[in-house]
């Protein structure tokens, strides 16, 4: 037996021991007082297994835990957070489930959570709160808790049997890698093309719209550009120029542009978000449902 497997049936004097189903790295916890030290396996898969199956029936049983807290996280864009703090603000105020909302870069989450003595009872406390966010918010909801932009992104373009053209300009291939995070994205998009700064043009808004008409004609399918230009402020932030285009497979461009003012690196963040969140309607609302800008 190698000397690495011997160290690994060694656990501290007066510490509980537990099997490892899945391994043979030792899984252990020590108890002080109130306080239980646990000690698992680092590989993922080990520690996700042993958590489930050792770890929480053990805290269970060691703190008489009997409630269930079950989440559930509603993904919005196209609002902000005042927005929908309007639209919700009474859930909010619950006390069981709570309701929560927390705002990233063009993308706020809202998180509902139940606390209840099962599973079922839990998903039974937060359904009726769901039903309600998504029916205030409709078309701004995209997804929920594993669900990105991305991989709606990607779902949509493949139960449309369509391809995907990005081209970026100034964003540091912010687009790209979250697309590029999807395993399943490969199989549609037809490419991803980074361009520096466009420093010289004098509407961004035009150049992007020129390029999602030629993309989208390139690959037969969707063009989706984003650019993004960045001027130094004497505070040491930046202004930032964003326009993002969109053209469909008949070459029916929208079209916006948006400027924020003492951005750090957020921009890019933003403008992937905001981006991949109109493409995801545009693929999967009907035109009079969407809006121009």
């Amino acid at each position: 037996m190698p000397e690495n497997n011997l160290r690994q049936a060694q656990v501290p004097s007066g510490a509980l021991a537990f099997p490892n189903a899945v391994g043979t790295a030792p899984i252990f916890i020590v108890e002080e007082g109130a306080v239980s030290v646990v000690c698992l396996p680092g590989v993922p898969r080990e520690m996700t297994y042993n958590l489930e199956s050792v770890v929480v029936p053990y805290l269970r049983q060691r703190f008489d835990l009997r409630d269930v807290i079950l989440t559930r996280v509603l993904h919005v864009a196209g609002l902000g957070e005042s927005d929908i703090d309007q639209q919700v603000g009474d859930l909010e105020a619950l006390e069981n489930p709570i309701v929560g909302l927390s705002a990233h870069a063009g993308v706020v989450h809202i998180r509902i959570t139940a606390r209840a003595e099962s599973s079922a009872a839990a998903q039974a406390l937060i359904a009726p709160v769901e039903a309600a966010a998504r029916a205030r918010l409709g078309k701004n909801v995209f997804g929920a808790d594993a669900e990105t932009l991305a991989s709606c992104v990607v779902q949509a373009l493949q139960a449309r049997q369509s391809r995907l053209q990005v081209v970026e300009l100034g964003t540091g291939g912010a687009i790209g890698q979250q697309l590029t995070l999807n395993p399943q994205a490969s199989a549609v998009l037809a490419g991803i093309a980074l361009q520096p700064p466009a420093e010289d043009v004098a509407d961004l808004l035009d150049l992007a719209e020129s390029l999602a008409v030629k993309a989208a004609q390139d690959c037969v399918g969707w063009g989706l550009v984003g650019a993004l230009r960045l001027t130094p402020q004497e505070n040491g932030a930046a202004f930032a120029e964003i326009a993002i285009a969109i053209a469909d497979e008949n070459g029916v461009c929208w079209r916006m542009a948006r400027s924020l003012s003492g951005v750090g690196s957020f921009a890019g963040e933003w403008l992937s978000n905001t981006a991949l969140f109109q493409l995801f309607q545009k693929l999967t609302l009907k035109p009079s449902d969407i809006g121009h800008e």
